[in-house]
């Protein structure tokens, strides 16, 4: 339920030396806390400190496949052993699930089992109690390296109490065992090669972590091996398939090679098994099964309403449909006048392209008789300008013989009225007769 690649030793070490050091000397640790959503629930929650790697973790919908395995397969009135229980998550999600049962919350470490205690009390869980002892193969004290929600029996490390699950459901007074979540970083080989006589006596259901890396590095299992002991002792083995809608996945014992190969190298050698020999622990719980009738009966009435919404929209738009196709029928109508209106206004535009083009052509025939006539009128210019000019010069010279009339006239008056005249008149008469008759 953690990652192997967490762990390792908490490279905060110093200051939780500290925090124990405060323990020892009586004073009690200041806790972080923040409100997180758990199985839908907000829920006030309390842990070493913000920076934290496993409280940094918690965070809305945490353990969300948890919630839904014990959603699924955790009765109402289930005794619950919650081993590894840290600060209290999966104790929250059993308590919910179990709420006419008990859960008893097992946390070996001291910091975190006070974080763990004040989770359970500030979240009202009146049917969890917190117990602070690691849980193994015998009774006594082991030693315990403190790490978070990574701590892990070890040869060094802070001291705790040792019991032995059978012990701890006769100390406890435990009328049966139903379920067991165990999650101790390596150790789960160890508490259930000594409690399997208990499990099957209760037709326990177990969920376990599987940890490759911390089953070899911190309790010296071999993963292969403990896999044929699981297959030995228990009748049904799953694989829990998290984000997946198959949520448990039967594992055969031929599937063991192909289990580890994809353990090691695609799950970062951590997965979560559920095992048991009472095959009826893995069916449906009735209150899941009750509220699945109530959610599908919700969900049907629904889809009745919806059904009765989609009947209603269908009314209003088959209506919508025959109006539709009433204004189709008239848009018809208007279309086939547009269209009759179309063929006159085309045949008119037809007769206008006609008579634009006889217009055109009358036009090419004016401008060709405008540029005769314009031809015409400038050789009538020119006509004009020679006649102008020829008018001026006989202006010119009748002006000049005007002048020289004018001046004979002249001449000739006074030559009339001049003595020499009037002298010679005589004579001119005389002239004139001889003249006369001979002409």
């Amino acid at each position: 339920m953690t990652s192997a690649l967490q762990c390792v030793e908490d490279p905060a070490f110093k200051y939780r030396a500290l925090e124990v050091a405060q323990v020892t000397a009586g004073t009690p640790p200041k806790f972080a806390r923040k409100t997180v959503i758990v199985n839908s629930k907000p829920r006030i929650v309390s842990g070493l400190r913000d920076a934290d790697p496993y409280f940094a973790s918690v965070c809305d919908g945490f353990e969300g496949d948890f919630a839904l395995f014990c959603e699924r397969y955790v009765g109402d009135d289930y005794v619950c052993l919650d081993i590894g229980a840290n600060i209290g998550i999966t104790s929250m999600i059993l308590s919910d699930y179990s709420p006419s049962g008990r859960v008893i919350a097992v946390e070996p470490n001291a910091d975190v089992s006070r974080a763990l205690q004040q989770n359970i009390a500030a979240n009202g869980l009146n049917n969890v109690t917190a117990l602070r002892t690691a849980i193994g193969d015998s009774k006594g004290t082991a030693r315990f390296n403190a790490n978070s929600a990574f701590g892990h029996i070890s040869e060094s490390g802070v001291e705790v109490p040792l019991t032995t699950l059978g012990d701890l459901v006769t100390e406890l007074a435990l009328p049966r065992v139903d379920f067991v979540k165990i999650d101790v970083e390596g150790y789960e080989p160890v508490i259930l090669r000594d409690a399997i006589e208990v499990l099957n006596a209760q037709g326990a259901l177990v969920y376990l972590e599987f940890n490759s890396w911390c089953l070899i590095a911190l309790s010296k299992t071999n993963p292969s091996e403990f896999l044929d002991w699981i297959f030995d002792k228990f009748e049904f083995v799953f694989v829990v398939r998290h984000g997946e809608d198959v949520l448990l996945e039967r594992l055969p014992r031929s599937g063991v090679r192909g289990f580890l190969y994809n353990n090691l190298l695609n799950c970062h050698c951590l997965n979560d098994l559920v095992v048991t020999n009472d095959g009826r622990r893995l069916e449906h719980s009735l209150a899941f099964a009750d509220k699945r009738f109530l959610a599908v009966q919700s969900a049907r009435d629904a889809l009745a309403a919806e059904r009765d919404a989609l009947t209603a929209e269908r009314s209003a738009l088959i209506a919508e449909r025959d109006a539709w196709a009433g204004e189709r029928s008239a848009l018809i109508t208007e279309r086939d006048a547009l269209a009759a209106e179309r063929s006159v206004l085309i045949a008119e535009r037809d007769a206008s392209a006609a008579e634009r083009s006889a217009l055109i052509t009358e036009r090419d025939a004016s401008a060709a008789e405008r540029s005769a006539l314009i031809t015409e009128r400038d050789a009538s210019a020119a006509e004009r300008h020679t006649l102008i000019t020829e008018r001026d010069a006989l202006m010119a010279e009748r002006s000049v013989l005007v002048a020289e009339r004018d001046q004979a006239i002249r001449e000739h008056e006074a030559l009339r009225s001049s003595t020499c005249w009037r002298v010679t008149a005589p004579l001119r008469r005389a002239v004139s007769a001889v003249r006369r008759p001979g002409l």
